[in-house]
């Protein structure tokens, strides 16, 4: 299938991406792992000078809105191999897991959710604020990720294999019914775990071979490390360590290092965050969702008065 809902076909490919794909077929093949050590200075004093402007913001905002950033910025991070062909998605889709509460016997709530790109982290905070808040005040009740994966779950063995085996395949062939690929937390162009919320240090997550997953990114508990600064003193600071698991088939190493080196910069300036971004893609989707918005006023206005 040269297009699928949420993507385009790369052309023009280097054939190069063509035999890895070949090659190693699997996602888990072809993972990297890497650990990104980052400052935290800048991100305490971005979030010590907004609690003083009377607003909140912690460390999940602001990974996921220069996660966003980079990837609308960065295009190339934000593709998949499905059946040995490479899409590039429209769209910033993030995936992650929450507790209701922090005990041993909660339930974990799987979350996706799809921004255009352009969004600023104040409109990511709040969009990320609302979707937390309303899973964890349903505490007892499932979301409907939850609820597919409870009944795959509640199936006898072989009945679960066949149809997670059926449901593989119909994604390679682009048939997946769009019910479940919009809840599957799987299809996702990032998915990133908060390890700091539970003081464990980081890890470096595998990247599920069923789906599109092509980013794994884990956040892990700040320590105090000893840095080489440029004039050659050594000091203490709060490091965050991130682990990543990329697909390596996506892109080449150069623009992941080059990616990895924006989302730094983006963490040491975070009031760039503040500001829309813009440029044809995200312009393009952004059009997208007006004329769409503004089909479906009209559809609803019809039906009210002919109600």
């Amino acid at each position: 299938m040269k297009k699928r809902r949420d993507a385009f076909l790369v052309k023009n490919l280097d054939p190069t991406f063509s035999v890895a794909m070949a090659i190693m077929p699997r996602r888990y093949d072809a993972t990297n792992y890497t650990f990104l050590d980052l400052d935290c200075e800048s991100i305490d004093k971005f979030i010590a000078r907004k609690k003083e402007e009377g607003e909140k913001y912690n460390y999940m905002h602001i990974m996921i809105a220069a996660l966003v950033r980079t990837m609308a910025m960065r295009p190339q991070l934000n593709r998949y191999t499905m059946n040995c062909r490479l899409y590039e998605r429209h769209r910033v889709t993030v995936s992650f897991t929450i507790k209701q509460t922090l005990k041993d016997e909660a339930d974990e709530i799987t979350i996706k959710h799809t921004f255009l790109g352009y969004e600023t982290i104040k409109q990511i905070r709040d969009k990320l604020d609302e979707i937390i808040t309303t899973n964890i005040a349903s505490a007892g009740q499932v979301n409907a990720t939850q609820h597919k994966a409870n009944s795959i779950g509640g199936m006898p063995v072989f009945g679960a294999k066949m149809l997670v085996g059926l449901l593989r395949n119909m994604d390679r062939h682009n048939i997946m019914p769009k019910s479940f690929e919009d809840i599957s937390p799987f299809h996702t162009s990032f998915f990133i775990t908060n390890l700091k919320s539970i003081k464990t240090n980081t890890i470096v997550h595998h990247c599920y071979d069923f789906g599109t997953t092509s980013l794994f990114v884990a956040m892990g508990k700040e320590n105090m490390k000893a840095v080489v600064e440029e004039d050659g003193n050594i000091v203490a600071k709060k490091i965050l360590t991130l682990g990543v698991s990329a697909d390596e088939r996506i892109c080449d190493g150069l623009y992941f290092g080059k990616s990895f080196h924006l989302v730094k910069r983006l963490l040491s300036n975070i009031e760039n965050l503040e500001e829309e971004y813009h440029d044809a893609k995200v312009d393009a989707e952004i059009e997208k969702d007006r004329i769409l918005a503004e089909k479906i006023a009209k559809k609803q206005a019809k039906t009210k008065k002919e109600a």
